[in-house]
């Protein structure tokens, strides 16, 4: 070789030297585009340079250039296969550009030939989870464990296996081995949260998760997790700051967007919370699981034809969402279609046989149609969810409204709902404490004295809290307003704490004029109502709703209130565990079987309250609801689920020895009409004697009451307002008493109005008052006259009687209590 060839050489090699330390240095500078075209100069002089081709894979990785990247990486591999910095710059690019399949297989190659490192072994154990291989990911990254069991990236692959297995508590117990290696490791807390959540544990979760945005301010799907722990818990404000924050991070995260919708609706910001879904949708981020959500936006807007779209928008993406079609049959439930709500929930339960929330419902649904042997069907099978202790929704309203429930079971279903959703709830500390929530706006109307004055006596009052979700236009109202507005304002301050809708009518502003304080919560989670009420040193808390539709018992699981109180709203014990005290009188707890767990504060007068001063107006005619002149018109004003095969036989045989008498009854779906009608012309009633009266107002419906003759009570679930209704209209009431509270509310009223020849106890005895009354005019008139007699001398009907007594009561126990904790102090 010539001296000039040796220099020739020479010369290249230091021309290649000074480029590769030129592209190495703009590399590293962050140069990357002179660094590319560096590494291109170089490899048309040395293309078989394999560290040059495994650069140059790595400068176009850092480019977003992830094809040529692969080619330039496989090219290095190609040329030096034994190196294993190589193998794993390819891997991980195919890793990016979502290659699993051939990264696996480069990786398996490894496997076989003996070549796998631990960083590469947990590469082939990533690629298995991401193909779905996760029972092969689980084989192989034990395998690994074998050999390292203090490799914690291994022991959080092998959790994420489990995981997407659904096998939560192996999954759980990895993660929980990470920690002990690597005690900051926040994609295990991340995870291992996230089991907590699915197991419920809300509070566990959140605490992990308070660890990782600690550790990590910046990591949204933490924050995001946050919001669904927070949610569980029914914190939405919390819960909506968190998403918020999620959204903050990653503009781009739709997990976050669906949270922050699911907060906004449940606080109400129906518009916010649409927009929220309106970027999924735009970004086309759905599931059968959005539309679910959507449709409950919808349905808590009233927009019933845009819900029942969003859910079976759920349904053709997931025809077995069962979530969905349950909803479906709430919302036809809502709608009043009965007999498609009930198909839905039967649906439900073909799909899932343990789905029992669809059970209480579906029964209710098959009460309104009187479909009574497929009822009682789903009552044995609630009875043997409840004997066997079963996790699941069985509202008591569904069981005290049943004719052979007892008061043993009426304690136990109580027990169960509070074992469901109240027992891991924490009392408030005493009172006095601070918590630093923010506090709802408080609508305030100051009685008409002197404001300093009231300010310097308040304290000394008794402060009474109302708590409902029917401050508007509701029977609870129409019989409570009055007795608010008697309230002795020299001893008592009275406030009310709504939670329900403001539905804007006449009795709403009733309401507001009536309470001294009126707080609207209705937005509020239930911690923080009990945290008001507490603030707002409420000595009696007086609870209308009990289990009925829309109640928030929780609220009571606090113990926001020294001395909590049921009333009214409920006609059923709601266990000790919640109040302290059951308002009654002394027929309702005449029966033994009526007595409750907490004590009963027992009123001298029928403990159900009426307004005096309602307005009744004229008579109308016959004519003007196609009614018969000279005929008895027996009426039974009752919701379609209070009726039996039993009372509507026995309506029937009054009907048939009252040839010239007529049934009004209320308005109802259609296929329960059709039984209600078969029925009757199955025990030979001809089916133009019944009539159906349209729903109206109440005010309307307490006129028209005027035309019928003689009302007829259901059992056993008695009528409450309904009888009030018909009493103050004039009307006699015939009533079957049974055993418990809500059997007995009507001989309550007819007891304490004198009118004790109208209580029944059995059906052949009410069957036989009906008939006497009806074919005796001379009686039927008397009965009316004593009716309007005692209207005017009977505590029922005097509501200024009724609310002192009903204050005489509350002092009692007032200082009772006071005395009591005296003592003790």
């Amino acid at each position: 070789m010539s001296n000039n060839t040796i220099n020739s050489k020479k010369i290249h090699n230091k021309k290649l030297s000074q480029w590769i330390n030129q592209a190495v240095k703009d590399h590293q500078a962050g140069q990357l585009s002179a660094a590319k075209a560096q590494y291109l100069k170089i490899l048309q002089h040395a293309e078989a340079n394999p560290e040059i081709n495994h650069l140059l894979g790595l400068v176009c990785l850092q480019l977003k250039e992830l094809n040529d990247s692969v080619h330039y990486l496989q090219r290095a591999v190609q040329l030096n296969p034994k190196e294993m910095s190589f193998t794993q710059s390819l891997v991980n690019v195919w890793v990016q550009v979502g290659e699993f399949a051939k990264a696996k297989q480069l990786l398996q190659q490894l496997v076989q030939e003996n070549r796998i490192n631990a960083e590469l072994a947990d590469n082939l154990g990533f690629c298995l989870i991401q193909l779905g291989e996760y029972s092969a990911a689980i084989d192989w990254l034990k395998s690994r464990l074998n050999i390292d069991a203090k490799n914690w990236q291994t022991w959080l692959l092998l959790g994420n296996s489990y995981f997407q297995m659904q096998q939560f508590s192996e999954a759980a117990e990895c993660y929980q081995q990470v920690l002990h290696l690597s005690p900051h490791q926040i994609d295990a807390m991340n995870n291992l949260a996230s089991i907590h959540l699915n197991q419920q544990l809300n509070t566990q979760a959140l605490e992990l998760l308070c660890q990782v945005v600690e550790l990590n301010p910046q990591h949204f799907i933490a924050w995001s997790n946050m919001a669904s722990a927070l949610i569980a818990i029914k914190q939405y404000d919390e819960a909506l700051n968190c998403s918020e924050k999620s959204i903050q991070i990653n503009a781009h995260y739709s997990d976050a967007y669906l949270l922050s919708g699911i907060c906004n609706s449940a606080l109400g910001r129906f518009e916010q919370a649409l927009a929220r879904f309106q970027w999924l949708l735009s970004h086309q981020h759905v599931s059968p699981n959005f539309f679910n959500h959507l449709g409950n936006l919808y349905k808590r807007m009233q927009i019933f034809e845009q819900a029942e779209a969003a859910f079976n928008s759920a349904i053709e993406l997931d025809e077995h969402c069962i979530e969905a079609i349950y909803n479906l049959g709430i919302l036809k439930a809502l709608q009043r279609n009965y007999s498609a709500a009930i198909e839905y929930f039967k649906k439900t339960l073909i799909l899932d046989k343990e789905f029992h929330a669809a059970r209480a419902p579906l029964l209710h649904m098959l009460r309104q149609v009187c479909r009574w042997d497929e009822a009682q069907e789903q009552v044995t099978i609630c009875r043997q969810l409840l004997a066997n202790h079963v996790a699941v929704e069985l509202p008591p309203f569904s069981f005290i409204t049943l004719e052979d429930s007892d008061a043993s079971e009426q304690l136990a279903i109580a027990n169960h709902w509070f074992k469901q959703h109240a027992q891991t709830i924490i009392p408030l500390p005493a009172k006095g404490s601070s918590n630093g929530e923010t506090q709802p706006q408080v609508l305030i109307k100051q009685r008409l004295i002197n404001e300093l004055s009231k300010k310097q006596t308040s304290h000394q009052k008794i402060k009474l809290g109302y708590l409902s979700a029917d401050f508007h236009e509701h029977a609870t109202a129409s019989l409570l307003v009055r007795v608010i507005e008697l309230h002795d304002r020299h001893q008592f301050e009275v406030h009310a704490f709504s939670y329900g809708v403001d539905d804007h009518s006449n009795m709403r502003k009733r309401l507001l004029n009536a309470f001294d304080f009126f707080h609207d919560v209705q937005y509020f989670n239930d911690k923080q109502v009990a945290q008001l009420i507490q603030n707002q040193h409420i000595d009696l808390l007086i609870d209308l709703k009990g289990f009925t539709q829309n109640s928030r018992s929780q609220i009571l699981a606090y113990r926001p209130a020294p001395i909590q109180i049921a009333y009214l709203g409920y006609p059923a014990t709601m266990g000790k565990k919640l109040v302290d005290f059951a308002v009654a009188d002394r027929f309702i707890t005449q029966s033994q079987s009526a007595q409750f767990e907490e004590s009963m504060l027992n009123l001298n007068y029928c403990y159900q309250p009426n307004d005096d001063t309602r307005h009744l107006a004229s008579k109308p005619s016959h004519f003007d609801y196609g009614l018969p002149l000279n005929h008895i018109i027996f009426g039974a004003f009752h919701q379609s689920y209070k009726l039996s095969k039993e009372m509507l036989q026995t309506w029937s045989q009054i009907l048939i020895n009252v040839p010239e008498s007529i049934f009004w009854c209320l308005s109802v779906d259609v296929a329960a009409q059709a039984v209600i009608k078969s029925v009757f012309i199955e025990s030979g009633v001809d089916e133009g004697r019944i009539i159906f009266a349209p729903r109206c107002s109440p005010a309307e419906h307490l006129a028209r009451i005027q035309l019928v003759d003689i009302m007829l009570d259901a059992f056993p679930v008695n009528g409450h307002t309904t009888t009030s209704d018909a009493l103050w209209a004039g009307v006699p009431v015939i009533t079957l008493v049974g055993k418990t509270f809500i059997s007995r509310v009507a001989g309550s009223l007819l007891h304490f109005m004198q009118l004790d020849e109208l209580i029944t106890e059995n059906h052949q005895a009410y069957q036989q008052r009906a008939i006497t009354i009806a074919r005796s005019p001379e009686k039927l008139q008397a009965i009316k006259q004593k009716i309007q007699v005692q209207k005017k001398s009977s505590p029922v009907f005097n509501t200024q009687a009724y609310t002192t007594d009903f204050e005489k009561q509350l002092l009692n126990i007032y200082h009772s209590h006071h005395q009591i904790k005296n003592i003790e102090e």
